[in-house]
């Protein structure tokens, strides 16, 4: 009897990961229909808050404004570009607009599912799909017009694609894989160490020269085509004190422990999220289950000298290792629950192969159960409740009493959700601090504080704002008592420009990015020069 040699069989499996058997699998849909019904139906439940509405904003715009807009930003072009086509297919609603993360995110279910399938079994494949589709973390991100899913999409892409070209090689393959690496980087800055996991996966397993050779060339290949975008880069590491310094404040030598609980039911995430959290004590439990799958999973890599395995392994902690190391010896930019989030699919993998390694079935379902149950309680928490602090109400006062021909002064970081929601009013938005008008989602307050007078810039934007107001329309200014807006408030209520005609305090209007509560302000600019 014929033996196929084990190098033959891995190749026979991965090169049939999109046969038709894989997707007849009625596991599979379950698991995709279930995901597509949970966030579908809450995809417009809530306003676009701050980040999400900065989405929707730079999306109206062309493609060469979008990238000029990015000097003051963080993150490259590709995920606002293809919001921007996005919105032409299928306008720019808020369902509309969370919907391509949630497209991106059955997409990665899927990608998970087909690669833990035809690297292992159809029953790791079933564990890595429950994993990416019910995580909590995974289900709120899939509700947000970010960046995320699609970051964790072409993580994916690029991972499978490498694993199969380091295994058998391919010219199509090859070019897939420089295309999800090319894709993964214009996404998100974080997928730089993504790649160089990549390559260190590469020079540990890639044995062919001629095949070494090649993807070395499309790295070149890759770093050619960023090139363009490098300008902008230096331009954003430039404007960074004012941007997003703030990040320093959420960095933490625990930054990779955070990570792994983040993708816990229950466990660490970021405020922002809104997502519960489970007592300490339970949190410990989970995770201690969690390493113990973890551990089965490296264990079991070790022991049956899984090289698919292995190559996910370096990818998982090269992405992970990578930021840290980076924001411990330069800069921080690793945040626990966000930017980590390209590894989510490499963990699913990983989680899915370690649980198909249980020989006792009961174990196995004992703990899926476990997971859905423990997803489920937060998924459904989440999704239920109301936000504490919501632009909502804000919004819907606004539209009502709001006519053609008003301004609208916003405070902080207030402006993207109302700009957003009041799109279809005839009126001028201004932001205080002035230069907000080019960050409108990243404010490092401590900037202004060193290097702005912010009695003058108060007074200036008034003065604007009167000129802009005409004699029969409001002046609102969205107000929240933060330091940085004292100035401006003391011009108002000393009534030396302008003085408040009525101050409107409705329960539930705030800003959900900083958890604090907002006031609306009608004001009677006074128009002297």
């Amino acid at each position: 009897m014929n033996q196929q040699k084990p190098t033959d069989l891995l190749q026979n499996r991965i090169s049939s990961i999109f046969s038709p058997a894989s997707f007849r699998d009625p596991g599979l849909w379950g698991i995709l229909l279930v995901q597509i019904v949970m966030n579908g139906f809450f995809l417009s439940k809530r306003t676009l808050w701050v980040d999400e509405a900065y989405s929707a904003i730079l999306a109206r715009r062309s493609i060469a404004e979008i990238h000029r807009s990015l000097r003051f930003d963080a993150g490259p072009p590709l995920y606002y570009d293809l919001l921007h086509i996005w919105r032409y297919l299928f306008g720019e609603s808020e369902w509309a607009l969370r919907s391509l993360s949630l497209f991106m995110a059955v997409f990665t279910t899927l990608g998970v599912y087909l690669a833990a399938r035809r690297f292992w079994n159809r029953r790791a494949g079933l564990f890595a799909a429950c994993f990416a589709a019910f995580t909590p973390l995974s289900a709120a991100y899939a509700l947000e017009a970010r960046n995320y899913t699609l970051f964790a999409a072409f993580s994916l892409a690029f991972g499978v694609s490498l694993i199969r070209f380091i295994r058998q090689g391919g010219r199509r393959t090859l070019i897939v894989c420089a295309l999800s690496a090319l894709a993964l980087v214009y996404v998100h800055n974080m997928g730089w160490f993504i790649g160089l996991a990549g390559g260190l996966s590469a020079l540990l397993f890639l044995r062919d020269r001629k095949r070494w050779l090649a993807l070395l060339l499309s790295g070149f290949a890759v770093v050619l085509f960023y090139l363009p975008w490098v300008p902008t880069l230096l331009a954003q590491m430039d404007n960074t004190d004012r941007t997003i310094d703030w990040v320093r404040n959420f960095w933490s030598p625990w930054a990779i422990v955070n990570s792994f609980s983040s993708f816990i039911p229950g466990g660490y995430t970021l405020a922002y999220l809104q997502l519960p959290a489970f007592p300490y004590g339970m949190q410990a439990v989970n995770a201690l289950l969690f390493v113990i799958i973890f551990l089965l999973s490296a264990v079991s890599t070790v022991r049956e000298k899984d090289r698919c395995a292995a190559m996910i392994f370096v990818l998982l902690s090269g992405g992970l290792l990578g930021p840290y190391l980076y924001s411990l010896w330069a800069a921080p930019v690793y945040l626990a629950g966000r930017t980590d989030y390209g590894v989510f699919p490499f963990l699913c993998l990983i989680m899915g192969f370690g649980l198909s390694r249980i020989h006792w079935r009961h174990v196995r379902s004992a703990f899926l159960i476990l997971f859905l149950l423990q997803a489920s309680i937060v998924n459904g928490k989440f999704l239920l409740h109301d936000d504490p602090f919501s632009e909502r109400d804000g919004i819907l006062y606004l539209q009502r009493q709001a006519k053609s021909g008003d301004v609208i002064l916003c405070t902080g970081l207030t402006r993207p959700s109302f700009e957003y929601a009041l799109r279809s009013k005839d009126v001028v938005f201004l932001s205080y601090p002035r230069d907000m008008e080019d960050h409108l989602a990243h404010l490092s307050e401590s900037w202004y504080y060193k290097n702005l007078d912010l009695l003058q810039e108060a007074e200036a934007v008034l003065r604007e704002a009167a000129q802009k107001t005409p004699p029969d329309s409001n002046l609102w200014v969205i107000y929240s008592r933060r330091k940085i807006n004292e100035p401006l408030y003391d011009l108002i209520d000393g009534g030396r420009l302008g003085s408040a005609v009525g101050s409107i305090s409705i329960p539930r209007l705030g800003l959900r990015k900083l958890s604090e509560p907002l006031f609306l302000l009608r004001v009677n600019p006074n128009r002297e020069k």
